[in-house]
């Protein structure tokens, strides 16, 4: 429990790093626990770290799923855009298969914004027509059609949106995505602002959430996770 309060409201990368060398130390070979030790890097914003750490426990334990998720979104983050390409389609194909219990449309979006980075808008579009006709709410429909570049159709779906003060944490965050890839980091600061007052939570998540990838190196944005001013 503690572990999970420093790296969320308590916001202590530190001691997170601290809490998790000890626990890996009692369960050397528990992947759960060599998990932690990776993502309290990642708190630290130490993601070559946090890569490398991570890759070998993808190594050592093969079914374990989450090092795999995180791993391609460190890829990703590092700019190791081909590999994250590989690891994305390896967790789509999974999951279509009902080989890996992951949420199918989150999969080929990530898939489709490595695509994006590695190969341009061409390859992407593919994927997010597919979950565009999926989505059955503004929010995501707006963010992937952002990330098409059809920003008249992106900025549709935002003006449907209610009011930002009444949206659940996770539609505040996809419609911060999707003013990002229109590239408005003005309004995108707005909305993930009042997302992180709604989940203090998950917050280290976003320094590597393939969906708010416009804002990674946006001073404001990691100081908002960081410190939360």
């Amino acid at each position: 429990m503690l572990w999970f309060m420093q790296v969320g409201p308590l916001r202590d990368p530190a001691g997170a790093v601290a809490t998790a060398e000890k626990v890996v130390a009692l369960r050397v070979d528990d992947p759960d626990a060599s998990h932690m030790l990776g993502w309290s890097y990642v708190t630290q914003q130490r993601f070559a770290d946090a890569e490398k750490h991570l890759q070998a426990v993808r190594l050592k334990h093969p079914a374990y799923v989450r090092a795999r998720t995180n791993l391609a979104h460190l890829t990703l983050r590092q700019g190791n855009t081909a590999q994250a390409v590989g690891l994305y389609r390896s967790i789509v194909d999974d999951s279509r298969a009902k080989r890996l219990d992951q949420n199918l449309e989150s999969a080929i979006l990530w898939l489709a914004i490595a695509e994006h980075a590695s190969a341009g808008p061409a390859s992407a579009d593919p994927l997010l027509v597919e979950i565009l006709r999926r989505a059955k709410t503004p929010a995501p429909r707006a963010l992937y059609e952002a990330i098409r570049g059809r920003g008249p159709a992106a900025l549709d779906h935002l003006r449907a949106l209610p009011d930002r003060s009444k949206l659940d944490a996770e539609t505040a965050i996809t419609a911060a995505g999707a003013h990002a890839f229109l590239g408005d980091r003005d309004r995108a600061m707005e909305f993930f602002t009042h997302a992180l007052t709604l989940n203090p939570w998950d917050r280290y998540y976003n320094l590597i959430r393939p969906d708010l990838k416009p804002l990674w190196e946006d001073e404001r944005f990691t100081r908002l996770i960081t410190t939360g001013k």
